[in-house]
């Protein structure tokens, strides 16, 4: 497990986009785009600029439509892009988006979009927004009664499989459900899973994580999701035990952080070979 610690301990200096007075050569290529490879998921541009409201206690902000919505947003459009950083992404009213976005041209769609900002995607595009807009109504419905004001605790998994099952939520997949329901867990709107739980859904995901645990094997055998779930956990209880409470506090380490990171750690890997 020594990459993950080299990984992370190399790469905190980075915490809040700052820049080392001497960058490594690893720093320098994350530095090239921080919401593609920074380890530190809350701390990444994209994730770091969002309104307080789309994080830690959107459940108490007194919109709970515009925080699904704009998290929906977000995660289907915005996400990694350069236009981004001149907006929090907060949505209640769809003004807000036209005076955004303006007036749709193919000229300048790759500067509110990135079309892989989650690997090959079919569908992601700006025109998406009006899609996700009403699609909001059915998943408030979900996480609440009829009358707004219960919350019905759906579980991590249970809401994946639902938004998996949405025939409205254009370029949604698995991955990208996953990372919103984590966004929906932060905001209070969905039950934290357990570790094990969790370790499941990283082993059902197959993606960057799941090849990053594997590679952490000696002979790199092929895992089963079984397997690659309790390396997960694995690694999870390593770092909670050997990083301080100091860092944990300073890189919101938690159950996403660590997959989070993983899946950074093997992008590094497998595109540039730094480790």
């Amino acid at each position: 497990m020594d990459s993950i610690d080299t990984f992370i301990d190399e790469l905190l200096p980075l915490l809040d986009a700052q820049s080392p007075a001497s960058p490594t050569r690893l720093q320098n290529h994350v530095m090239q785009n921080l919401d593609h490879c920074l380890p530190f998921r809350e701390h990444a541009p994209s994730r770091a600029r969002l309104h307080p409201g789309l994080k830690s206690g959107g459940v108490h902000s007194g919109d709970i439509l515009s925080v699904i919505r704009s998290l929906l947003i977000f995660r289907g459009i915005t996400f990694d892009t350069r236009r981004a950083s001149n907006s929090d992404g907060w949505y209640s009213h769809q003004s807000q988006w036209e005076y955004y976005r303006g007036p749709y041209s193919e000229d300048n769609e790759n500067e509110f979009v990135n079309a892989r900002a989650y690997g090959p995607t079919d569908g992601r595009s700006t025109k998406n927004f009006s899609t996700f807009w009403d699609a909001a109504f059915g998943i408030q419905e979900f996480l609440f009664d009829d009358k707004m004001k219960v919350l019905h605790n759906r579980g991590f998994s249970e809401t994946i499989k639902f938004l998996l099952a949405r025939k409205d939520l254009p370029s949604f997949g698995r991955l990208s459900s996953f990372l919103l329901v984590e966004d929906l867990v932060y905001a209070g709107l969905v039950q934290s899973p357990s570790l094990e739980e969790f370790a499941r859904e990283v082993g059902n995901l197959k993606k960057g994580a799941g090849r990053a645990l594997q590679r952490m094997v000696p002979g790199h055998p092929s895992l089963s999701q079984s397997d690659i779930a309790q390396a997960f956990i694995s690694v999870f209880e390593y770092l909670d035990n050997r990083l301080s409470q100091e860092t944990k506090q300073l890189i919101g380490f938690d159950m996403f952080f660590v997959e989070h990171a993983l899946c950074k750690l093997i992008r590094t890997i497998r595109v540039h070979g730094l480790f």
